[in-house]
């Protein structure tokens, strides 16, 4: 994040004496949210595929359609593209460790929601009071809880694998940088084998869909740009909000970002009074937002 400031400063810094002001001011904006949309897109993609939105491709534009969640009954509970009642179990494709815990609730008046117990609470392995903290916990891709507990002299004969310089043994859990997939050690694991194409790796599911309430009160989520599941915040609409930069490249009036009572075509930029937050209207009909510097 730093280097790109850096970036920013340094070019506007020598394009001064070529440029006039305004232009220098223009582009100090316009990098940042090149850069932004650039980060936000497989984010805000994977974001639509777990709230069941459906990719739409017209005329070159990408767009999404999305079920109108502002207008979905209060007293049911929607899953991909399915519907719960109150006190109903939910099942679906949920992140590793929420399995089959997961029931639709309500209390009082308010939207029914989604409730989900951590099944990562119950695995043995997080409450072993004597637990021998050099035994290698074994697991299998998708499994929450471990498989094996290989301790001792057994361990020697386990593979391993090296990843950002660490050293992981057949079975154990990787954190790659790129937490957008989860990896297990194995037998062949290669660090040149992309992790999309990785048999040892599955992308994360991170369970956007449980949380559908934000989306029904028209507010949109705020991403890390450097993390793939965690959610800053919601961004909802304020009486203050406005479009910042108009786009001077939007063809497509049918590919609109609606957030409250405005309407962004694709390159527009909202401006709001608050602090660290980028947000743009890159794929549509959602906004997409970054938490962006230091606040």
């Amino acid at each position: 994040m730093t280097s790109y400031k850096r970036v920013v400063e340094l070019e506007t810094h020598q394009t001064k004496s070529k440029m006039p002001s305004k232009t220098v001011l223009l582009l100090s904006f316009i990098i940042p949210f090149t850069i932004v949309s650039d980060i936000a897109a497989d984010k805000m993609i994977a974001f639509y595929e777990e709230i069941n939105c459906k990719k739409v491709n017209i005329g070159g534009s990408e767009r999404f359609d999305c079920p109108d969640f502002a207008n979905l009954p209060s007293n049911k509970c929607y899953f991909q593209g399915r519907e719960f009642d109150v006190n109903h179990s939910i099942e679906g494709d949920f992140p590793r460790c929420w399995g089959k815990s997961c029931a639709c609730r309500q209390r009082n008046e308010t939207a029914a929601y989604i409730d989900c117990a951590f099944l990562q609470d119950g695995c043995a392995e997080e409450w072993a009071i004597e637990r021998d903290w050099s035994c290698v916990q074994a697991y299998k891709l998708n499994q929450c809880c471990r498989s094996d507990e290989i301790c001792g002299r057994a361990i020697q004969e386990l593979s391993t694998c090296v990843v950002d310089g660490k050293l992981y043994h057949s079975g154990e859990r990787i954190k790659p940088k790129d937490d957008c997939y989860e990896c297990i050690c194995g037998d062949g694991y290669n660090n040149e084998t992309s992790l999309a194409e990785n048999e040892h790796c599955v992308a994360t599911k991170c369970g956007f869909g449980v949380n559908l309430q934000m989306l029904r009160d028209e507010c949109v989520p705020i991403f890390y740009p450097d993390r793939c599941c965690t959610i800053y915040n919601y961004k909802c609409p304020a009486k203050t909000d406005s479009i910042g930069i108009r786009s001077a490249f939007a063809t497509n009036e049918n590919h609109t970002c609606s957030f409250g009572a405005l309407s962004l075509k694709i390159g527009d930029t909202l401006k709001t009074e608050e602090s660290c937050l980028i947000c743009r209207c890159s794929t549509p009909p959602f906004l997409t937002c970054i938490r962006w510097g230091e606040c």
